[in-house]
């Protein structure tokens, strides 16, 4: 194969006729990516402020009001967002650190560079404060919709 010659990434792009160093559409920014840049550009400061918000009316809530308790699922999607970007950003720092390992290891040396524990776990509790965070959110707009439609009799 001559340096000219371009080999598609898979069979779907073959018969599109894309090759592998075409350039990707632009893609419109979904709210997940406004809240992960929002997450990852906070200081540690306010994470920890966003997850202690979050945190302690959701802690609190056996002992809150009926009416107050409404409030437990858009507070439960703050922390997780909290503890979404502290846990993304422990995970990159120790993604970063591993790969300047592997960077500067003598250049005749194999350098095997294996993901710790640590970095799985990190990896499913960001996996999983995003779906309780999300599930929240999901539940916070459904009790949105019910005060402003209230009790509708047919």
């Amino acid at each position: 194969m001559t340096d000219t010659q371009r080999v598609p990434r898979s069979t779907s792009d073959a018969a599109a006729g894309a090759h592998a160093d075409s350039p990707a559409p632009p893609r419109e920014e979904s709210i997940v990516d406004v809240l992960a840049r929002f997450a990852r550009g906070a200081s540690d400061g306010a994470l920890a402020a966003i997850v202690l918000i979050g945190a302690l009316p959701v802690a609190a809530f056996p002992f809150l009001p009926p009416v107050a308790r409404e409030f437990a699922a858009p507070v439960l999607a703050l922390a997780c967002l909290g503890a979404w970007g502290m846990t993304d950003r422990s995970l990159r720092e120790h993604r970063s650190q591993r790969a300047e390992r592997a960077r500067t290891a003598p250049a005749n040396t194999y350098t095997f560079v294996e993901e710790p524990a640590a970095d799985r776990a990190l990896r499913v509790a960001r996996w999983a404060l995003a779906a309780i965070g999300g599930a929240a959110a999901i539940a916070s707009g459904f009790l949105a919709m019910a005060a402003m439609l209230g009790t509708w009799r047919s």
